[in-house]
């Protein structure tokens, strides 16, 4: 089936794999201020509307907080 729709892999899945997220500009700020928080050990809130990616923004930073050892 994905072959005859020229795909390599199930669009849209409800959770994306990191490798092919989009950085974007707004994910990368995110991505800057939630590591900022965690790095001086304070809380920080993420909030937007539903769809906009919070948990997929979670997933990347919390990927990256796991190989600096947290």
């Amino acid at each position: 089936m994905l072959e005859s729709l020229e795909l390599d892999r199930i669009p849209f899945l409800p959770d994306p794999s990191l490798e092919s997220i989009f950085l974007s500009e707004q994910l990368k700020e995110a991505e800057r201020r939630l590591l900022f928080a965690a790095a001086s050990k304070t809380i920080s809130l993420l909030i937007g509307e539903p769809g906009a990616g919070k948990t997929t923004v979670l997933r990347h930073v919390a990927s990256k907080l796991t190989a600096q050892g947290y």
